[in-house]
């Protein structure tokens, strides 16, 4: 049997962030397309920007609103340039491998996108970035598939990615006041870049790391003490608004079962057709 995983398993281990990408993985070089056999010759090149003469607009860069609407990033506004994925992007993920799958879905990302740091990005903002070139890349409709909760029957499931309620950071929630101790707080949202194969141990240990300060205090000894002597509910309010931010892409679906009618969530991850045409 073949034990090589796929680009699906790889792409669906990048999301749920259980990769094991070592530290000195690089990303194929990404192929700049200038091949020797570009046509020289007027008539030919005639002749092949008439083959392309519909393809142009559909490779051109899209604006898109960030989640975020750029709060976090420096020199950065609401928006970003989004363009499809090339052949040439597209054979890249081919060569895609557990150790290096982070690394090139953000060299991924990088060369279709523009106007932002990539390596910025917070989780909400690179999720919907990722979903953005795949839906310019393929299309709008996305398969899912779940199994019901009430019954165990699988459903396949079409999403129209265009339908996907995308909530907009209306106001800075990194200050805020902690119930108990009544004390203000600012945080610093984690980067994606930031929470690559961390688990759930790892994260509460390092919370203190993702505060800047708690009622003027940013000594990070302090604020690591501070953490575990507060009320579980301080912390509870601390871990909520580090890591489930307010805004984001929707990533859930209801649904009604086809067999019992139940009502169902299905989450809306990278899956086995996110690389392909749906």
């Amino acid at each position: 049997m073949n034990n090589e995983k796929s680009i699906i398993d790889l792409a669906r281990e990048a999301q749920e962030g259980t990769s094991q990408d070592s530290p000195t993985a690089s990303a194929p070089e990404m192929n700049s397309g200038n091949f020797s056999n570009v046509p020289q010759d007027a008539d030919m090149q005639s002749a092949l920007e008439g083959l392309l003469e519909n393809v142009h607009d559909k490779l051109k860069y899209v604006e898109v609103s960030l989640p975020s609407k750029g709060l976090f990033y420096p020199k950065s506004d609401s928006r970003v340039s989004v363009r499809p994925l090339t052949f040439d992007d597209e054979r890249s993920l081919r060569n895609m491998n557990t150790d290096n799958m982070v690394t090139v879905l953000t060299t991924i990302l990088g060369a279709c996108t523009k106007g932002i740091d990539i390596s910025l990005l917070t989780p909400p903002d690179r999720l919907f970035l990722l979903f953005k070139v795949r839906e310019l890349s393929y299309g709008d409709d996305y398969k899912l598939e779940q199994n019901c909760e009430e019954c165990g029957v699988k459903n396949s499931l079409t999403l129209k990615l265009s339908t996907l309620e995308i909530d907009y950071l209306e106001e800075d929630y990194t200050v805020f006041e902690l119930p108990d101790s009544q004390k203000e707080v600012h945080i610093k949202p984690p980067r994606a870049s930031q929470l690559v194969n961390v688990d759930m141990d790892s994260l509460m240990n390092d919370l203190f790391k993702y505060i800047h300060s708690i009622s003027g205090v940013s000594d990070s000894t302090v604020i690591e003490e501070f953490i575990r002597r507060t009320t579980v509910r301080d912390v509870d309010v601390l871990r909520n608004k580090i890591f489930i931010p307010p805004y984001g892409m929707e990533d859930k679906l209801m649904f009604n079962c086809m067999k019992c009618n139940q009502a169902t969530k299905a989450a809306v991850v990278l899956n086995e057709y996110f690389f392909t045409a749906s």
